[in-house]
């Protein structure tokens, strides 16, 4: 009998079960790392088109100003965006062309989620990029002007508003310091009572008109030569955009101290030399006060100059002895035989802040010229007798000095003074009405783009694709937000 050997195939369809098993975990891990890359495409994609459209900036914003923005709408940029991301999707020229599209991907669609312009988020967008840009320049020049900062504002406060005084009230504010001047002796009185009282009601009188009326006049000679230049306001930053009032941006010192040097880089005084084709000359005066009128900004400056001064100069006086004799001999023959107490003490220093703003006028003037003043007077930088306290002519300027602060030095330390979210819009307003004035007629801070926020999502197809009638329609989405910004 023949017998007929079966041939068994166990090994063999072990071998196929091993090899199926590991095929299929090869084609899942492939799969597996084909959605991660594409996922990491499509995002690098996403980041990429982003950064590409934040390279439309504003070449003369950037050169004027070292200010990075588009200038763009926001359907522009959009466009730029899609576009970018589709030239990557599916690259139409080049090498690229002729590879395989391993990753097989679709934009859906671009959802923007929000713009952010220099004009947004209280002025810091635009703070930030200006500390960038002036990170690594020379600040020392400003640092110094700093430190009198502390000294100035206290003494500044030291003086009575001379406005106030009525020259033959008797009335005494209990708040002045007069107890100091109580050991103060007098000269020998040489006057009589009543011309002792004429000359110090004339003195009183003239430095309160002085103080009421100040115009540009009394500081500046040639009143002429003043710039009648006035900005439209309508669509500046300050008066158009939305933005926390009085608020002082959280930096530090050195911050500050950047942002200032930032300023005297870019903005003229009406010390320097205008720059060409400007909206306003006077445009650190404007940055200090916010008038369309660079007249009206420059007597703003001068007043606040002024009290600054009369107060230093009040607390040198305080100092010298022989000064604050001058002024006890006439306050005695004046109303020393009025029985009032400190009646006296309150008349020497009335006549003493008179005497303080009186200087103070001289030193404006000659700050006003381009002279530099000592901060703290001494005897040899005094320059009024207190016997011509009210005599000076529209000539007259206080002693030079070659040290202490010129008159833009004053101006920054004014602006450290007062550091407000204010003074970052009007910074904006310049910057808006200069380049208006030479660039683009059209040109708002409000529409300079400096961060984009947009929702990307896509569509991809699995890499082992297979048409079947239970998964013809088999397509993966990836949906990423990122945010971009200078």
């Amino acid at each position: 009998m023949n017998h007929i050997h079966h041939t068994k195939g166990s090994i063999t369809i072990f071998l196929c079960m091993v090899f199926l098993s590991l095929l299929t975990l090869i084609l899942v891990l492939t799969e597996s790392s084909h959605i991660h890359s594409t996922k990491a495409h499509l995002y690098g994609i996403s980041h990429l088109s982003q950064e590409s459209a934040l390279g439309y900036f504003s070449p003369f914003l950037l050169e004027q100003y070292g200010l990075f923005a588009i200038t763009r709408s926001e359907d522009d940029v959009l466009s730029l965006v899609q576009e970018h991301i589709n030239s990557n999707l599916s690259p139409s020229s080049g090498l690229l062309k002729t590879y395989y599209n391993f990753y097989n991907a679709d934009l859906t669609k671009i959802t923007p989620i929000s713009y952010r312009h220099l004009t947004d988020c209280n002025g810091e967008l635009f703070l930030n990029q200006i500390l960038r840009y002036t990170k690594y320049d020379s600040v020392n020049s400003i640092s110094n002007i700093i430190l009198y900062n502390s000294f100035i504002e206290n003494f500044s406060k030291e003086y009575i508003d001379m406005s106030s005084i009525d020259p033959a009230s008797q009335e005494i504010d209990s708040s002045l310091p007069l107890s100091e001047f109580s050991e103060d002796t007098p000269d020998n009185i040489e006057i009589s009572a009543e011309d002792a009282t004429a000359k110090k009601d004339s003195i009183l009188s003239k430095i309160k008109e002085f103080s009421v009326s100040a115009s540009l006049s009394l500081y500046i000679k040639n009143t002429e030569k003043i710039s009648s230049k006035k900005a439209e306001c309508t669509h500046f930053p300050s008066s158009f955009c939305k933005y926390a009032k009085n608020k002082i941006p959280s930096i530090s010192i050195s911050e500050r101290i950047m942002y200032l040097a930032y300023l005297s880089r870019y903005f003229s005084c009406y010390t320097t030399e205008p720059k060409q084709n400007s909206a306003l000359d006077y445009q650190l005066e404007y940055l200090l006060h916010g008038s369309a009128s660079d007249e009206e900004n420059l007597l703003a400056s001068i007043k606040k100059l002024q009290h600054t001064r009369t107060g230093l100069n009040l607390a040198y006086l305080y100092t010298d002895q022989l000064k604050r004799t001058q002024a006890r001999t006439l306050a005695t023959a004046a109303v020393g035989l009025i029985p009032v107490p400190f009646l006296i003490e309150f008349t020497q220093f009335a006549l003493l802040s008179a005497w303080a703003y009186g200087e103070a006028i001289l030193d404006v003037r000659a700050l006003l010229k381009g002279e530099i003043i000592p901060v703290f007077k001494s005897r040899e930088t005094w320059t009024l007798d207190f016997d011509n306290l009210f005599v000076f002519d529209s000539h007259t300027c206080a002693k030079p000095s070659k040290s202490g602060l010129n008159y833009s030095q004053y101006l920054i330390l004014f602006l450290y003074e007062d550091f407000k979210t204010e003074q970052l819009y009007r910074t904006m307003d310049l910057i808006q009405a200069n380049i208006q004035q030479t660039t683009d007629s059209e040109f708002l801070m409000s529409d300079c783009i400096t961060e984009l926020n947009y929702q990307f999502k896509y569509s991809y197809k699995p890499l082992f694709h297979i048409q079947n009638p239970f998964y013809s329609n088999r397509i993966f989405s990836y949906t990423c937000n990122l945010e971009t910004s200078y």
